[in-house]
């Protein structure tokens, strides 16, 4: 009876996120000096998505375009304050960063282009493709990645290669 009653006023008054927040981040609190630390029972997959339990939703450091970096269940994220999440390809250990406004990610294998308000700009249309520069990105199709230098980086090899501007369109053709 007394556990039937503990049970009772833990399901009425324990947080309801305590269970279902399972997996540890790693990212800079606003709070916290030392830099980026490991944080258990940050976040949890919802579907396609990842949503961070509210008391690390609020430790993020954010930057001006309000967005804060994190990484989750081995893959990098950009966060917003509203809680919304875009998984980005890691770039030197990191989110990938936003050149000329947009980020990489991966979706379904291929390539795909955002900007910093989560708004896919360029589709998945290509199976690899570089940051952009001086509003040109180069893209490939049929490319696959290499060996590792032995420090984790690869390059892309083989396919066809071109170049797309910051709308998507070929400028320089497949070949």
């Amino acid at each position: 009876m007394k556990t039937s009653i503990a049970l009772l006023l833990c399901l009425l008054t324990c947080p309801a996120w305590a269970e279902t927040f399972d997996l540890a981040c790693f990212y800079s609190a606003a709070d916290n000096d030392e830099g980026l630390a490991s944080y258990p029972h940050c976040a949890r997959r919802d579907g396609d998505t990842y949503r961070l339990a509210p008391e690390h939703l609020q430790r993020l450091s954010f930057d001006d375009n309000g967005l804060a970096s994190a990484a989750i269940d081995g893959a990098m994220f950009y966060i917003k304050a509203s809680g919304a999440t875009l998984k980005v390809l890691t770039f030197d250990n990191g989110a990938d960063y936003f050149e000329e406004g947009l980020t990489r990610a991966w979706v379904n294998g291929k390539v795909a282009y955002y900007d910093k308000d989560f708004n896919q700009v360029i589709a998945p249309i290509y199976d690899w493709g570089t940051p952009f520069a001086d509003g040109r990105a180069e893209v490939c199709q049929g490319c696959s990645r290499g060996p590792s230098d032995g420090d984790g980086h690869w390059a892309m090899e083989g396919g066809k290669w071109g170049v797309i501007d910051r709308s998507g369109k070929v400028v320089e053709p497949l070949r």
